[in-house]
């Protein structure tokens, strides 16, 4: 059986400082919003590099008092140790407010992200796939016979009793 084995699992907070530079001088920020994209892994020996693209848009009142609307992008990043042969599953949030301020040449946005990781491995484990209860058939040719039989041995019995009624070695 290939099973995904669990490995366990991390969690990175992270605080986003960004200075979007914007075309007019802000007089004050109205809203701001950042939205999250797709988070994207790539394998950097044995860390991974995660990366969650942000969509950041801004509504603010210029200094000449019309108000305006900016768009930015941006991208948090953050690394997990990951073994060779193991995935990430990951999710990636922003936690509490967004804040944004006006700045030289722009605005300030704030917020915070918060990763989270589990660390998978597929592994192989070696299992029973079909079962009979009956005598074992000894003319059967070998190759046909089952490669495990599973017997509970009688009070007068040794192994080397059940490895001959089997046509078998002890081993």
């Amino acid at each position: 059986c290939r099973l995904w084995q669990r490995l366990g699992g991390e969690t990175d907070h992270q605080s986003l400082r960004e200075l979007v530079e914007l075309e007019r001088a802000v007089k004050s920020v109205l809203d701001v919003r950042v939205d999250p994209g797709l988070v994207s892994c790539s394998r950097e020996g044995g860390q991974m590099t995660v990366s969650q693209p942000l969509g950041i848009q801004i509504l603010y009142l210029g200094e000449d008092d019309l108000i305006y609307c900016a768009q930015h992008q941006t991208e948090a990043v953050s690394r997990f140790d990951c073994a060779e042969g193991a995935a990430l599953l990951t999710h990636c949030e922003g936690e509490g407010d967004v804040f944004a301020t006006p700045a030289a040449g722009g605005a300030e946005v704030r917020c915070a992200v918060s990763f989270q990781t589990i660390g998978i491995r597929r592994d192989s484990f070696v299992s029973l796939k079909n079962c009979t209860l009956q005598e074992p058939d000894l003319s059967q040719p070998e190759t046909e016979r089952p490669s495990i039989v599973l017997r509970q041995m009688q009070p007068d019995e040794n192994l080397w009793d059940v490895a001959k009624s089997c046509c078998t070695t002890r081993a």
